[in-house]
């Protein structure tokens, strides 16, 4: 995936394991007219974009409420 350093986009996008975020517009339009997907790999792509599975967000869901609810959180 090639991005823009915006939004939630640098959460989601770890530069040369899924994809790769740049700050201009100037170098995402330089960066399309490369190979750029053929230099992620696909096994670190998956382990990144798992973190964001639905079981891994019921999960998180699940321990804030816990803690919150534990006080241990806000």
């Amino acid at each position: 995936m090639l991005t823009l350093h915006k939004g939630a986009m640098p959460e989601l996008v770890k530069d040369g394991e899924n994809g790769w975020a740049f700050w201009t517009e100037g170098d995402l339009e330089d960066a399309i007219k490369q190979d750029w997907p053929s230099k992620i790999d696909p096994v670190r792509a998956r382990a990144v974009a798992e973190r964001f599975s639905l079981q891994a967000m019921i999960d998180g869901y699940e321990e804030l409420y816990k803690d919150v609810a534990n006080g241990v959180r806000w």
